[in-house]
């Protein structure tokens, strides 16, 4: 009996996290992220700090996904804008609840440092 109980709640558990969505960050960059984050409507996610080359834990996003990501990024003072590439102003394609990786890197454009973000195959 206990044995299905525990199978039971495993399903369960399972079948909860198959609706929900996880990002982790890759910092791709040569510079150490003081903070890291996804602005929310009632806060923000933390990623907290990233060194270079440093991978985030998973964090819950309650919002859809698409392949560019929204972050908020400090380094220092300095709040970082993102890199708005051409593929940037196309309709977002949602992608379905999961587990995604995005590298995030920066890039010097008319003297100002962007952040750009990649999705990676999961």
């Amino acid at each position: 009996m206990k044995n299905w109980l525990f199978l039971l709640l495993g399903l369960v558990a399972c079948s909860d996290n198959e609706d929900r969505t996880f990002v982790k960050i890759i910092n791709d960059s040569d510079q150490v992220f003081d903070e890291v984050s996804l602005p929310l409507i009632d806060g923000e996610r933390s990623f907290g700090s990233l060194a270079p080359s440093d991978v985030s834990a998973y964090r819950e996003s309650p919002i859809p996904l698409s392949n560019f990501l929204p972050l908020a990024i400090r380094i220092g003072n300095d709040t970082i804008p993102p890199t708005f590439l051409y593929t940037d102003m196309l309709p977002p394609t949602s992608l379905p609840p999961g587990q995604y990786t995005y590298e995030v890197d920066l890039h010097l454009v008319d003297s100002i440092t962007h952040y750009s973000t990649q999705l990676l195959n999961n």
